[in-house]
């Protein structure tokens, strides 16, 4: 058979007619490799388009498959990219319908992971491989040996890939597949993947031809996209090493700074959960503080003894530890039944070490087989790194943390012995310097001043008559009334107190009240005659409280007051002994808390 075009004239007045046939076969040759090429460029140009918009990698292979299997009546069109180890084929894109993936995953009754195929167990695919001009496989015990291999050596779930194995007649029927093109994507004479192409029909030799030119430039785009995707990514995880370590920087909260860092984890090296262990120096367990990923709460009932399963495996050796698939690591997967909800396939344990020390573990789960490069490898060590940096930092500034507090607790219980050791040198006052400490705190929550603040009133009240130690004794426990001389040796105690307390760094905070409790607001207190704002607020308010403590207190010489009297004498002192604010905060004190004031 062959094309023709024919024309026939009619002879005039003979009734006969002239019919001329011209073979026109090289001339429909010539159109339809025309309309290929121009298919062929069309592809090439939505190729080089959807590379240009910067869509991610896998969405152009997708691009190309669609259009392939569309322009040349194809079933499906599949591409395999080798792993950077080069053991195994991973596919990018669908390799069959989603209707048919549905008919497939209703018959095994569960959903098909990204799939990726062993290329040690799997010759048939190597010989496709190693013909570089590609190849037509039209045999039925060919085709189906390939879905032989598929089945038993893609990388997915043990019992998944077991039923697959069990339906390869049924799935091989359902494909229907009687010819297939397979070509090897080479680039600067290195194969990088490969080209599957499945018809119920048969290909020819000119569609092998074709495919072979169009996957040139397929390769050509998938090696630029592969360049910008690795840019970009090393720009994200550089970005995310910095996001860290302000994390690190700005938070010495531990749970926060790990939070921050396992979402990085997550996200700069795409995997499914990740966990921080740390190690408990007293038992030497491995016990979980941090988790991101996982399905249920089970991963915090972690707990692992140094050697003891993967995580101990890694903290013991102080390297990484990797499993390829946990479902096949048997007895060792010590925590198979507790993250048995989990379906995780490939793990990977670091040792969190700072300054030669081991910190804990990290640990990454996946849902799916990966397929790390070394700068993924990398990568993992150093937020690893981070993550020790982190551990580290929190750690220190934790104990930092405790020693301080436990130097404060010391420093306030010597405050405390002082204050209880002058109370015990003047029996009359005894008691007297716990209340009105109690009662100046109280005015001064009252009055808005901060927590910080009240820190160190509460250790200036607690030292308010420390100075008296300066005082000799006839002077301080005389029963009697004091001489002119005596009173000026008496009023020299606030300045004994200053210069007690300022050689004491910790305690120059706390000077107000021990200085400045017997300045007055109208200027005629002692010992340096301030007046008005000039008197610090903590002495101000403590000046209020001393006085209301020591008028309703026995002495030698008198009774102590009735609580009106003093309400009625402090309110005459205002203006005058008192600061007139504090005075009202006070009264108001008394009025909303009477029980308190007794």
């Amino acid at each position: 058979l062959f094309d023709v075009d024919v024309s026939v004239n009619l002879l005039e007045n003979t009734g006969l007619f002239i019919c001329f046939c011209r073979d026109i076969t090289e001339r429909k040759l010539a159109e339809r490799e025309i309309q290929q090429r121009n298919k062929d460029l069309t592809l090439i140009t939505a190729l080089n388009d959807a590379a240009n918009r910067e869509e991610e990698l896998e969405s152009v292979v997708q691009t190309f498959a669609q259009a392939t299997s569309e322009m040349f009546g194809a079933r499906n069109t599949t591409l395999y990219l080798l792993s950077h180890d080069e053991q195994y084929l991973e596919m990018y894109s669908s390799a069959l319908s989603r209707q048919t993936v549905e008919r497939i995953e209703r018959l095994i009754g569960t959903s098909i992971p990204k799939v990726r195929i062993r290329l040690s167990d799997s010759p048939f695919l190597q010989g496709l491989l190693s013909n570089r001009n590609g190849s037509i496989t039209a045999a039925p015990q060919d085709i189906k040996q390939w879905v032989v291999e598929f089945a038993k050596n893609a990388s997915m779930p043990p019992a998944l890939r077991t039923l697959a194995q069990t339906l390869v007649p049924q799935i091989y029927k359902i494909i229907n597949i009687h010819s297939i093109i397979s070509v090897p994507m080479v680039a600067s004479g290195r194969t990088i993947g490969m080209v599957g192409m499945s018809s119920s029909g048969e290909f020819k030799q000119e569609d092998l031809e074709r495919v072979r030119k169009i996957i040139q430039q397929i390769t050509t785009v998938i090696l630029r996209k592969r360049a910008e995707t690795n840019v970009r990514r090393q720009l994200r995880r550089i970005t995310a090493l910095n996001e860290i370590d302000r994390a690190i920087s700005a938070s010495l909260d531990m749970s926060l700074s790990l939070d921050v860092l396992l979402g990085e984890v997550t996200a700069q090296l795409d995997v499914d959960a990740a966990c921080v262990l740390l190690l408990n120096p007293v038992d030497q367990v491995l016990e979980f503080k941090a988790g991101r990923g996982f399905r249920s709460s089970a991963i915090r009932r972690s707990r692992l003894r140094l050697g003891q399963g993967f995580a101990g495996q890694a903290g013991l050796e102080r390297k990484v530890v990797h499993v390829p698939n946990l479902g096949e690591a048997g007895p060792l997967f010590i925590r198979a039944e507790l993250l048995k909800e989990e379906q995780f396939i490939e793990y990977f344990g670091v040792p969190l070490i700072a300054k030669g020390v081991l910190k804990g573990v990290l640990e990454i789960f996946n849902r799916q087989a990966l397929s790390p490069e070394p700068d993924w490898l990398h990568y993992l060590e150093t937020l690893g790194g981070q993550a020790a940096i982190a551990v580290d930092s929190a750690q220190l500034f934790e104990s930092m943390q405790m020693s301080n507090q436990e130097l404060i607790t010391a420093y306030d219980a010597t405050i405390t012995g002082w204050s209880h050791a002058m109370d015990l040198r003047d029996k009359e006052t005894e008691g007297h310097t716990q209340r009105v400490t109690e009662l100046t705190l109280k005015l001064a929550k009252h009055l808005g001043v901060s927590d910080q603040e009240q820190v160190q009133m509460r250790r200036g009240a607690l030292l308010h008559d420390i100075g008296k130690l300066g005082v000799p004794d006839h002077i301080l426990l005389k029963p009697g009334k004091l001489t002119d001389e005596e009173w000026e040796l008496m009023r020299q105690h606030p300045e004994y107190a200053y210069k007690m307390l300022l050689p004491i760094h910790y305690l120059r905070p706390a000077l107000d009240i021990p200085y400045c409790h017997h300045e007055k607001w109208d200027g005629s207190g002692y010992p340096r005659g301030l007046k008005g704002e000039q008197i610090p607020l903590p002495a101000r308010i403590f000046a209020v409280v001393d006085v209301w403590d020591a008028l309703r207190s026995d002495r030698p010489y008198r009774k102590g007051w009735a609580t009106e009297k003093i309400r009625e004498y402090i309110l005459a002192e205002s203006g005058k002994h008192f600061d007139p604010q504090v005075v009202q905060a006070f009264m108001e004190l008394l009025d909303e808390y009477p029980d308190m004031m007794q």
